[in-house]
């Protein structure tokens, strides 16, 4: 069986964190796994990354001017983050797993 979109998901997010990057857009993400024979529009990259928030993989935090980093929780690089946003900026939604469980639970 070959790797899914989550694994691969995964790895790239692991990949950035573990580099320093800035988390990557999801076209970019997409772009990403449709390379890899896994045809993905970036639109569906939310509901993948929800997965693994909801499976204890990542932690996501959103700040202003378009600006997330993603936190792995893991693997080998628990706890490396992809690039923070500049001049200290605070996050205004911190979405882990318990976050994700209150979020699916009020659209039921």
């Amino acid at each position: 069986m070959g790797e899914t979109r989550h694994d691969r998901l995964f790895s790239l997010l692991e990949a950035a964190a573990a580099e320093g990057r800035r988390c990557p857009t999801n076209s970019d993400l997409a772009a990403a796994l449709s390379s890899f024979g896994l045809p993905t529009a970036p639109s569906s990259v939310p509901k993948i990354m929800a997965r693994l928030i909801r499976d204890g993989c990542i932690i996501v935090r959103i700040y202003g001017h378009n600006w997330r980093d993603v936190i792995v929780q893991s693997g080998q690089y628990v706890n490396r983050a992809t690039m923070a946003p500049p001049s200290g900026w605070q996050p205004y939604i911190v979405i882990d797993a318990a976050e994700r469980t209150k979020r699916d639970a009020a659209r039921q």
